[in-house]
């Protein structure tokens, strides 16, 4: 069964974010991490993700059982096309971090956090977090940038 490019693109883009997400809860579980003056302008970058946004966001909540996943996966993986292209840059880009985790001060700091609902904690260049901020900041862009993809429950 063939998938087209918008399709597979969407599920790999999903499931990219998702994978992201879930690191990312299992270092600062609801918590709020924000990266200040890291945005346009010199605004703050924020970014949670939420046991229920997890929920929200799992690609089986999208249709996407395992067995089309892999075949969308095989689509983009062989796709020349913009979009797929993309996607394809999206997974390359995780693989780093699922093999070595998040930056190792961020990472240590949120040992030290509230992993709650409503918790937040700040990173800032002036505190010697700039490496980790310009790893993640790419990937904290995926979700601050289209907004519209994602779903965001209360």
């Amino acid at each position: 069964m063939g998938y087209n490019c918008e399709k597979s693109a969407a599920a790999i883009k999903r499931a990219s974010g998702w994978t992201f997400a879930d690191l990312f809860n299992h270092y600062f579980g609801d918590g709020t991490v924000v990266f200040v003056g890291e945005g346009t302008d010199g605004a703050d970058i924020a970014f949670a993700a939420t046991s229920n946004w997890l929920k929200a966001n799992h690609c089986q909540n999208f249709d996407i059982t395992p067995e089309i996943g892999r075949e969308m996966h095989k689509h983009v993986e062989r796709c020349q096309c913009p979009d797929c292209s993309q996607a394809k840059e999206r997974m390359s880009a995780l693989l780093p971090l699922l093999k070595s985790g998040l930056p190792t001060g961020v990472a240590l700091a949120s040992v030290f956090e509230s992993k709650g609902c409503g918790s937040c904690v700040r990173f800032s260049r002036k505190n010697g977090f700039g490496e980790a901020i310009d790893t993640l900041v790419p990937f904290f862009k995926w979700f601050t940038d289209d907004r519209d993809f994602w779903v965001w429950p209360k």
